[in-house]
């Protein structure tokens, strides 16, 4: 796993075109995550959470997937592009293989640095391994959670992009 500290969110939208940061895989926008709390569509894809105060909010980016998980390697890439807010909550993101039956399969928890000037960071290459995962197709069966910083001094967290290499 990598973690690469992006500037001025400029390496971010180089990120976006493609290059090196996610070489390959289904890139999706942070404006696909939904979240428990108020938030705002930004530049890039950003969704930002809007919530003030210490701590963080739920959101939730859903994992889409064209064929059975069954006919998928056997593990899944994930990288996660994101901007930090706060020195004071943490912002971690967890992706989870699952079954319907919400038995748990595997996860794996990607941490990123605080900061408290809304710095970029990219987590790239975090594996996620399904053995025994099902052929279902049900989007459902492989999801992303994280724990967003809420607003501090003005300075907003969110979710720019993250990528899955099936």
């Amino acid at each position: 796993m990598q973690i690469a500290h992006l500037r001025h969110g400029l390496v971010v939208v180089a990120a976006l075109a493609g290059l090196p940061a996610f070489a390959a895989g289904s890139v999706f926008p942070g404006t696909l995550c939904t979240s428990e709390g108020a938030t705002e569509k930004g530049l890039s894809g950003l969704m930002v959470n809007k919530v003030l105060g210490t701590g963080t909010t739920n959101f939730y980016c859903p994992i889409i997937h064209s064929k059975p998980l069954a006919n998928l390697p056997g593990t899944l890439t994930i990288s996660v592009n994101v901007k930090t807010a706060s020195n004071v909550a943490a912002f971690d993101c967890w992706v989870r293989s699952v079954q319907l039956n919400n038995v748990n399969f595997d996860q794996v928890k990607l941490a990123f640095p605080t900061s408290n000037s809304g710095a970029y960071y990219s987590i790239n290459g975090a594996q996620l391994s399904m053995p025994g995962q099902s052929t279902t197709t049900a989007p459902a069966s492989v999801n992303m959670r994280c724990l967003v910083p809420n607003v501090i001094g003005g300075v907003e967290a969110g979710i720019v992009s993250y990528r899955i290499e099936q």
